[in-house]
C-alpha cells in the first residue's frame, strides 16, 4: 500500500463546519459532494493542523501572483517552469529545516522538563 497527500479546495457555504462533518465520520467524497465545487491546490506549501485542515492564509503559500511569471514575457512558459522548479526545491529545503529545528527544540524541552 502506497499514501499520497494532495491538498484540495473547497468552496463552502460560510455556515459549513468541516471539522464537525469529519468528527461524525463524514468521508472526503461526501465533503466534496456537499461543497459548491473544488480544485486541487498546485505549488503550495502549507502547515496542515487537526484534521488535515490548512485554516488561514497565513498558513500557506501557494506559488502565484507576484511570485508567478507575466504571461507576456519572452519564453514565458519556459521561464515558468524554471521558476516553479526553484520553488518546489526551496520548499523541500524549508521542510527539512522544521524538521530539524522541531527536532532540536523537542530535544531541549524534554531535557529541561
Amino acid at each position: 500500500m502506497k499514501m499520497e497527500h494532495i491538498l484540495i479546495e473547497l468552496f463552502l457555504d460560510d455556515d459549513v463546519d468541516l471539522n464537525q462533518d469529519l468528527e461524525k465520520g463524514a468521508k472526503l467524497k461526501d465533503l466534496i459532494e456537499s461543497s459548491k465545487g473544488c480544485t486541487i491546490v498546485e505549488h503550495e506549501i502549507a502547515y496542515a493542523g487537526r484534521n488535515g485542515f490548512v485554516h488561514g492564509v497565513e498558513d500557506c503559500i501557494g506559488f502565484g501572483g507576484e511570485m508567478d511569471i507575466d504571461s507576456n514575457v519572452e519564453n514565458a512558459s519556459e521561464k515558468r517552469k524554471f521558476l516553479v522548479s526553484l520553488w518546489e526545491k526551496i520548499c523541500k529545503e524549508k521542510i527539512d529545516e522544521a524538521y530539524e529545528e522541531y527536532m532540536d527544540l523537542k530535544s531541549k524541552y524534554l531535557k529541561e522538563n
